[in-house]
């Protein structure tokens, strides 16, 4: 009971990931299949291996097709505040973030934040009847492979980057955000 509640308040993985033997310590979020570096990764020299986004270093840039076929990139957003939410249809806690998503969307409407919600392995379809049913405004990108989601180490979901307008990432948070934290990670990106 305990390990749903906290998969529920905290983050979401898909149905075919592993699970923990019972007498392993249960982690605090449930982990996504492994969708980053590969054990190619592995070799390289310590310096040259990627690393998890943190605060003040530079945003990984990166290209993705809209529910249009359109591609968007990152930097097509230079000079604008960015959340870049990683999501999927499937997860219980993005369900319950989303709407709050679309009411701060839609109030700051005109200045100066834009969101990328960047699906995670889903075909269009799938996510199209989603955004139609959420009433999702903002830019929904494919990320069919999950390789933006490696790139920046998303190992369980919601997970949320904050990105100022030179593209420095201000924040990362892993798990659901309730409404009061979500407008506080965005107040404090926007000053």
């Amino acid at each position: 009971m305990l390990v749903a509640i906290s998969v529920a308040v905290v983050g979401c993985a898909p149905a075919d990931a592993e699970v923990p033997q019972q007498s392993a310590p249960k982690p605090a979020m449930t982990p996504l299949r492994p969708i980053g570096p590969t054990a190619a990764v592995v070799a390289q020299p310590e310096e040259a291996r990627p690393k998890p986004p943190k605060a003040g270093e530079p945003a990984f840039d990166f290209a993705l097709e809209d529910l249009n076929g359109s591609r968007v990139s990152l930097s097509d957003f230079h000079g604008t505040n960015v959340m870049l939410n990683f999501w999927a249809t499937w997860c219980g806690p993005c369900r319950y973030e989303i709407p709050h998503m679309v009411a701060l969307y839609s109030e700051m409407q005109g200045q100066d934040l834009e969101i990328l919600a960047v699906n995670l392995r889903e075909d269009a379809g799938q996510v199209r009847a989603f955004v139609s049913e959420y009433d999702m405004a903002f830019p929904v990108l494919l990320d069919l492979q999950g390789k933006v989601g490696g790139a920046y180490f998303v190992r369980g979901i919601p997970t949320s980057v904050f990105i100022d307008r030179e593209g420095l990432i201000q924040a990362v948070h892993t798990g659901t955000l309730t409404d009061a934290l979500l407008r506080q990670y965005v107040d404090n990106l926007m000053q």
